[in-house]
């Protein structure tokens, strides 16, 4: 369908576009110069609504394994409930961060489900199954089949719950792998898969910052806490004092004052609260629900955040995903007090097209995909108007098509597509790898697929 948004407001920091007025094409699914679009099937009058290229969110849990479980203690919304949220506030990408190869799939039927719009999964990297390869400095077999497992598996992007390799049995040890090893070669092997390498802020010590190599992307850093995480081996807090943040891109994590259901890493010296799941990882997963504070008040975390470039943030929740916070317009606010509308347009839509590696979304170019959120252009150029107006998305164009407008329902028949990425040359289908590391071990194939204890562990 060929599509004309006539006098539009285009904001996109990319290209300086910060209002201007201007006829938008759409044809075959792409941006185009209104003058290439001939005739139109449609003509949307814009002249009333700030356009936008279309938001993504780069770490959205909304479709783990135990899901089922998590709707039973923590009323975990439905995928209907999710992708209506999140098209409503203007996103049409969602990326689940976090899949292990044995639960790829049943993650993938998820989000085929998943309503308005598009999303990915990432495969989480198993080390010990890469150990001998990442041992031998043999990066381009681990790359190889990593690429080949992807592709098997639907799956786009890798996932590191735990930047070093350690065995907890004595007579494992031996094969341990510290950062000073894991983080440089799992760095290459993104580099090869030309894949951001995403791992938990909280994961790393003081002395892993200063080994984080270009491409990796950090997830969560309002997860980080002086005091509360991980230490070096000199004693020293996890800090972020390092040269090296201009090589990596980020999401915030930021903490809102509701109460928050939390996907979060356990450390050995954690509580077993909450319900916590063994997927065959050297950490289990907790989720647990979390009483909310404001992330503006908290110096220590808005300090952290002045390091960091901007434009290489990316804007996530401190909760399992943006959908599951209610004061929406509350949370955009306090965003546009703490930064620009600029930074808060490249938080959502920029950056984690880039961490993704869209580089087709994200932005208004010509040529670009056709994602797009349409929202009332506010009456006064405030924090709190801006908010008000990106509380309800007014038309969400995906893929060349109208999926949400005023006076019609959303169109929930029209699921999104979940992206995988294609299989380059070289790449070794063959899985048969995992059988030689811990990955398909009895006790993980149980513990993924049995109901959890009375004591809330599975």
């Amino acid at each position: 369908m060929k599509i004309l948004l006539r006098s539009a407001h285009l904001f996109d920091p990319t290209q300086d576009l910060h209002g201007q007025m201007r006829d938008l094409g759409i044809a075959g699914g792409r941006l185009v110069p209104p003058a290439e679009l001939g005739v139109p099937d449609r003509v949307l009058d814009a002249e009333a609504l700030a356009v936008t290229a279309a938001a993504l969110d780069p770490a959205a849990w909304i479709a783990p394994p135990e899901a089922v479980q998590l709707r039973r203690r923590f009323a975990f919304p439905s995928l209907d409930e999710i992708g209506r949220r999140y098209a409503e506030r203007g996103y049409c990408h969602v990326h689940h961060p976090f899949a292990v190869p044995l639960t790829a799939l049943a993650t993938r039927r998820q989000l085929q489900r998943l309503p308005l719009v598009d999303s990915s999964v990432a495969l989480a990297v198993p080390l010990y199954d890469l150990q001998p390869m990442l041992a031998q400095d043999r990066i381009e077999e681990a790359a190889a089949h990593l690429a080949g497992l992807a592709a098997l598996l639907g799956t786009r992007g890798l996932y590191l719950n735990e930047p070093a390799l350690t065995y907890p049995l004595e007579v494992y040890r031996h094969k341990n792998l510290g950062t000073d090893r894991v983080l440089p070669l799992v760095g290459e092997l993104a580099r090869r898969l030309g894949q951001a390498l995403t791992i938990p802020a909280a994961a790393l010590t003081a002395s892993d910052w200063n080994r984080l190599p270009a491409g990796i992307h950090l997830e969560r850093l309002g997860e980080i806490r002086r005091g509360s995480g991980k230490r070096d081996k000199a004693g020293g807090d996890t800090d972020t004092d390092t040269e090296n943040l201009d090589a990596i891109t980020a999401d915030l994590g930021l903490p809102w004052k509701e109460p928050a259901l939390v996907a979060r890493w356990r450390r050995d010296a954690d509580s077993r609260e909450g319900w916590i799941v063994d997927h065959g990882l050297p950490r289990e997963l907790v989720w647990e629900r979390r009483e909310g504070s404001d992330f503006r008040w908290e110096k220590e975390l808005n300090s952290r955040l002045r390091r960091f470039d901007p434009d290489r943030l990316a804007l996530t929740a401190a909760a399992a995903n943006l959908a599951l916070i209610d004061d929406w317009a509350g949370f955009v606010q306090a965003v546009l007090e703490t930064f620009s509308l600029d930074q808060f347009f490249s938080f959502t839509r920029a950056t984690p097209a880039r961490v993704l590696n869209q580089p087709d979304r994200g932005h208004l170019n010509w040529g670009a995909r056709a994602d797009l959120a349409c929202y009332p252009l506010p009456a006064e150029d405030s924090p709190r108007a801006w908010a008000e107006a990106m509380s309800r998305c007014h038309t969400l164009i995906r893929d060349g098509r109208v999926v949400l407008e005023p006076g019609r329902p959303p169109a929930f028949e029209r699921c999104g597509r979940v992206w995988a990425e294609a299989a380059g040359e070289g790449a070794a289908m063959d899985p048969d790898f995992l059988e030689a590391g811990l990955t398909l071990r009895t006790q993980t194939l149980l513990g993924t697929h049995s109901e959890p204890g009375p004591g809330g562990g599975s």
